[in-house]
This record gives structure tokens, sequence and C-alpha cells, in this order.
């Protein structure tokens, strides 16, 4: 008898040991999209961007097809990547055309710095200047991925960063095929990200 006593209160302090751990695990999964993602759902710049030292090491099996752009679908198609490049394209007003310069990790560890603690914009609708700013970009930052075979050839954009005067908007990572977008706002963040991209 007292031995079916203390099988019971074995399962008993099991369960709630089950539970406890659920518990625990729960408020740290919460605790985490707090931080990473705000307690509106917005976002911390550095959290959306790729820290360098991530770009530099950056290599993964394209299990998913919609991770790399449709045009590009049939010939990456689980394939592995590895970085290849930063591209930085810019309008030059005084040549009155777009540029393209590649962007060391260097400078762009610099931007990332800049931006990293800017928290998105919850409310974009409310930003005027964004419903029709982004029509005409000033700048992008294209992150550029290659397979790391050699049967193929060219490189595909993992993701891409698009400035215009105080504004700039990180594309999201993810399942949807749909291109979705966090916005940031941060005062002369055009002028300044052409200062310091346009030039290695």
């Amino acid at each position: 008898m007292e031995s079916k006593d203390i099988s019971k209160r074995q399962q008993i302090r099991n369960l709630l040991l089950i539970i406890g751990s659920a518990v625990g695990v729960s408020f740290a999964a919460m605790f985490f999209m707090l931080y990473s993602y705000g307690p509106e759902g917005s976002y911390l710049a550095k959290n959306v961007l790729l820290s360098p030292e991530n770009v530099k090491a950056l290599y993964f099996s394209n299990a998913n097809p919609k991770l790399i752009s449709k045009s590009h679908h049939k010939s990456h198609n689980n394939s592995q990547f590895v970085f290849d490049l930063i591209e930085f394209s810019y309008y030059d007003f005084v040549k009155n055309a777009m540029k393209n310069n590649e962007a060391t990790l260097k400078t762009y560890g610099e931007l990332y710095t800049w931006l990293g603690n800017d928290i998105s914009i919850t409310d974009v609708a409310a930003e005027t200047a964004i419903a029709t700013g982004f029509n005409n970009l000033g700048a992008k930052l294209s992150f550029k991925v290659k397979t790391d075979d050699n049967n193929s050839s060219g490189n595909v954009n993992l993701f891409e960063v698009d400035f215009v005067k105080d504004y700039y908007r990180i594309s999201l990572r993810g399942q949807n095929s749909v291109k979705q977008w966090a916005y940031f706002k941060h005062i002369g963040i055009l002028e300044q990200a052409i200062e310091l991209l346009a030039t290695k």
C-alpha cells in the first residue's frame, strides 16, 4: 500500500515538473518575443538586419523555394547558398543616373551600428511620407548570395534595405512569398547612407 502511495506521489511530482517546465518555456518565449519584436509587434533594427559577423558566415540550404525570388526558383531550388556580396545602389544627382557600388563588411558594420537600436514604426499608415516616399527610392542595399557549386552562375537577393530621405525599410525574411517590410524613421538616413556606402 505504501509503495502505491509513493508511486502516486512520484507521478504527481513528475506531472507538476512537466507543467512547470512548459510554463517556464512559455515565459521564456514570451520574453524573447517582447525583446525582439516589442510589445506591439514592432521590430528592433538589429534583430531584423544580419550582423556583419553573420553575413560573412552566411551558409544555408534553400529548402524553402519561397525564400529566393520566383525568377530563380527552378535553377536554385534545393541549393546550398553562401554569402556573395553587399551591393549598394543609389541615385547620383550630379550624373542624373543610378550607380552601383559594392559595400564592404566594414562600412556595412558602421551602418548596422547606426541603425541597430531603431524601433520600427507600428502605425505605418499614420506616416504620410511613407505612402509615396518609397515609390522613388534614393538608395537600396541588397544582400546577395550565390550557390556554393560551380554549376550555376550569378547571384540572387536574400533581402534588401531601401532608403528614402528620412525613412528606410527592411524586407522581412520568412515563409510568405509576398514581400513584407519593417519601416523605420531615421532623420537624414538617405544622405548618411550615401555618404558612407557610395565609396569603399
